[in-house]
């Protein structure tokens, strides 16, 4: 026995936070707000150290710093992804040794 139900439903997104779903000619209207993700607080690389600039919230920066005698591997700067991580990824950031 199989049992196919379909449900036609259009979505409206308007500009006042608010979300209309129309079925079978009713329409629904729906308040929303969007909540940031938030990326917590990352740690800090092997010889370096992180500074937070503002939060930790979708959209934010973080800075790294290699400590007295070590220099970053690649770009030291992280920004918190809607998905709640940091992109590049904090522990890919690496604080080497500087050649002799």
């Amino acid at each position: 026995l199989v049992i196919t139900i379909t449900i036609l439903i259009i979505t409206i997104v308007t500009l006042d936070n608010t979300l209309s779903l129309e079925r079978g000619g009713l329409i629904f209207r729906i308040l929303y707000c969007l909540i940031p993700a938030d990326c917590a607080d990352p740690s800090s690389p092997a010889n370096g150290f992180v500074n937070v600039s503002e939060s930790t919230l979708e959209g934010s920066q973080i800075f790294f710093q290699c400590s007295s005698g070590f220099a970053p591997s690649q770009q030291m700067m992280s920004v918190c992804a809607a998905n709640g991580s940091w992109t590049p990824d904090p522990a890919e950031l690496v604080c080497m040794s500087p050649p002799p």
